[in-house]
């Protein structure tokens, strides 16, 4: 069951946190929503951030020093187009590849009966740009080769032309995107979901 409603959440925390106000039902209900939705949120960060870091590290021992796959054996495509979206670095296959992988990934709760809403997409999406953008940061901050130190147009060849004050352009529109996609995911109305198996 998952709920943020009147119904009882199953947050092992929530009988606790509604003992803490005293008054009406409506008041208690009102204080169990709001706790229920803020555990979801952190569990949906943190969600983020920890697939993001494994993800990170594991393209730290593939590529190595070598960003945006300049030395692994992949097809590029470059001119046209693909240097408005990519601008100072080719579209790769690893790349490509990997941006369906993490999309699929976002929708996998969609496979395990979770019914599909438009706030539901809204959230996979929200989730796939929150993703890349720590996953991207990450990268450097966990890359031996670079560090918090080395993040910078002057370390960082293929970000340099689109840097934009501290971070890549990418992180910016990503981010504002994101963050936009995941407040309108955040208006859907309470529900219970009730998960039965054959």
């Amino acid at each position: 069951m998952i709920s943020c409603g009147p119904t009882p959440c199953k947050w092992p925390a929530i009988r606790y946190f509604r003992t803490l106000k005293k008054g009406t039902r409506r008041a208690n209900q009102t204080l169990h929503y709001r706790v229920c939705a803020i555990m979801w949120e952190l569990l949906y960060f943190g969600a983020v951030l920890v697939l993001a870091a494994c993800f990170a590290l594991t393209e730290v021992q593939i590529e190595g020093p070598d960003g945006w796959a300049a030395k692994l054996p992949t097809w590029r495509l470059k001119g046209g187009w693909f240097d408005r979206f990519f601008p100072g670095r080719p579209l790769t296959g690893y790349h490509l590849w990997t941006l369906v992988f993490i999309a699929l990934v976002a929708h996998l709760p969609f496979a395990f009966r979770v019914p599909w809403t438009w706030y539901g997409e809204f959230r996979a999406i929200a989730f796939v740009l929150f993703f890349w953008v720590i996953e991207d940061f990450l990268w450097f901050v966990l890359n031996p080769h670079y560090g918090l130190k080395r993040f910078g147009p002057r370390h960082i060849a293929w970000h340099r032309a689109t840097w934009w004050w501290i971070a890549p352009r990418d992180y910016w529109i990503a981010l504002t995107i994101g963050i936009a996609f995941y407040w309108l995911s955040r208006r859907e109305p309470p529900m219970t979901v009730v998960m039965t198996w054959p």
